[in-house]
């Protein structure tokens, strides 16, 4: 799958307002629904990928509490 200019522009704004809304879902309809993206490949292939990091990156902030006693947050 090789995106479009649009997509990256819609994906980047997409990663951007999920920092401001949660859940990200959220913020994927607003940004995908405007770009006419909703539903597409792109769509499902992106929301895939960032939910794996959304999964992977609660599963490295638990490791950073509980074996090194770190506040994920305040890195």
């Amino acid at each position: 799958m090789k995106p479009s200019k649009r997509e990256v522009k819609a994906f980047l704004l997409f990663l951007e307002e999920a920092e401001r809304y949660k859940p990200f879902q959220v913020a994927k309809r607003r940004v995908y629904s405007r770009y006419n993206l909703l539903g597409t490949r792109f769509d499902r292939v992106t929301t895939s990928i960032v939910y794996k990091l959304y999964r992977l990156a609660g599963i490295l902030d638990h490791v950073l509490r509980e074996r090194f006693n770190v506040e994920p947050g305040r890195l």
